[in-house]
């Protein structure tokens, strides 16, 4: 999507630039206790990065966290996007998580 090539890494949670493996683009997590599942997924399209300096995201540092805006890209928030993204999303996670 956009042209980006994102990698990640089994011990970090995460999307990451392939051209720069410290700048992460995308966060996820997963959380399984007492017979209760949660997870979430994020990415930065265009949001305000100043407020990951109060927390520790995922283990990382603040200003590793990068945004499609900070790329220099155009962020399109239509139906097309949204739709292209969830497929890149899934063709690059179905492998891994054994969803075919």
């Amino acid at each position: 999507v956009w042209g980006l090539e994102l990698v990640y890494f089994e011990n970090k949670p995460g999307l990451y630039l392939k051209k720069d493996f410290s700048k992460k683009l995308i966060s996820f997590g997963f959380n399984f206790d007492s017979f209760f599942t949660s997870y979430g997924v994020a990415i930065n399209l265009q949001n305000d990065l100043s407020t990951f300096a109060y927390i520790n995201p995922c283990g990382d540092s603040a200003k590793n966290i990068t945004s499609i805006q900070n790329l220099g890209l155009n962020v399109n928030l239509k139906m097309d996007f949204i739709l292209e993204f969830l497929q890149a999303f899934h063709d690059s996670f179905s492998e891994s998580f054994l969803l075919k």
